[in-house]
């Protein structure tokens, strides 16, 4: 600002009524010819930068004449603003989940760790990658609470081909869900700012029931009566408690020998499945949750006249991932000795 008589372009800037705006970018400087002689004011508008705190430097005065052209230098110094002003709480979920045959997930209850990193770049222009990435331990049915500078930053688990292990299941893929609800299956990108100081992103697990198909079948030993190899024998299948739930009540295909049929088979409330079966036939069962179950025949019903019986493969298995689960019921019939089968006529 100068003298109000002051008007017109002196080296390119326009003065009306003895004031201008002069535009300098960086540390750079304009330098005005010309100017009529007299006192000029000079002050810098407001130069504040987001998350920095600004001096304001002081109004200056110079006097310009035609012995001495006049010059001010303004200095900006600019500081970061207090920590506590600029830092902000991401909140970091974890859950995990089972889904078996594409059906509705549910909760799985485990005390597995797993890592998660957080990179991006705050509002100074620090970047968080690499070997400086902030990395977290997260555990399911916790919050993991983290103090971050605002910025850009994205929440991703560090998944690898040996995820921990839940007993029963694998796991298929992460899901992130920030708090306004939308997912990814990339990451979790937030922007933490005066606007948003509090954020949560939820990394949800998914694992994958471990099914498997099990062979039940059924033989008789040779050297027992005739009858035995063209009866039929039941045999249950039943699951245990700590899988009852995965069982009980539902149905699977069934395929006979050879896959010479299909057939339906339905677990009852108690999580058992009877099938009847003769010597040399077996039944497959496509896709049974992995797990421990029992195996019984009906020794009553298999019982023959002036023969013992011993049954063998009538016990408690384990169906496994990956494993054969091929079960067979054998029995073995022997004569009863002569002398306990004798009578007087």
């Amino acid at each position: 600002t100068g003298p109000t008589d002051v008007n017109g372009s002196y080296s390119e800037i326009m003065f009306t009524d003895g004031k201008a705006v002069v535009e300098i970018t960086g540390a750079n400087s304009k330098v005005i010819e010309n100017l009529p002689a007299g006192q000029y004011t000079v002050e810098e508008r407001d130069a504040d930068v987001p998350y920095w705190d600004w001096n304001d430097p002081a109004v200056q005065t110079v006097t310009v004449d035609e012995d001495q052209p006049g010059g001010v230098t303004i200095t900006n110094t600019y500081t970061k603003d207090p920590a506590g002003e600029t830092t902000a709480t991401l909140n970091i979920t974890k859950d995990v989940v089972g889904t078996m045959n594409g059906g509705a997930e549910y909760a799985l209850s485990t005390d597995q760790s797993y890592n998660v990193i957080i990179t991006g770049t705050d509002v100074y222009g620090n970047e968080y990658k690499g070997e400086t990435a902030i990395q977290k331990t997260v555990t399911p049915g916790t919050i993991t609470v983290v103090e971050l500078t605002y910025g850009d930053y994205e929440v991703s688990e560090v998944t690898t081909s040996e995820m921990p292990a839940i007993t029963g299941h694998s796991w298929s893929s992460v899901r992130y869900t920030v708090n306004d609800g939308t997912a990814g299956t990339t990451t979790g990108t937030i922007r933490l700012d005066e606007n948003n100081e509090s954020d949560d992103v939820n990394i949800t697990n998914v694992y994958t029931r471990d099914l498997e198909d099990v062979t039940i079948g059924k033989t008789v030993a040779a050297n027992g009566p005739a009858s035995a190899y063209t009866q039929t024998y039941s045999i249950t299948i039943t699951a245990d408690e700590s899988i009852k739930a995965d069982v009980a009540g539902k149905s699977y295909t069934g395929m006979t020998t050879n896959g010479a049929a299909e057939v339906n088979v339905a677990f009852d409330a108690n999580g058992a499945y009877t099938v009847a079966l003769k010597h040399g036939e077996t039944i497959t069962i496509q896709g049974l949750p992995t797990g421990a179950y029992s195996i019984s025949e009906n020794e009553t019903d298999a019982a023959i006249t002036y023969w013992n019986l011993a049954v063998a493969g009538d016990e408690d298995v384990q169906v496994t991932k990956d494993g054969e689960n091929r079960f067979t019921v054998t029995n073995t019939y022997t004569r009863v000795p002569v002398e306990d089968v004798t009578a007087e006529l």
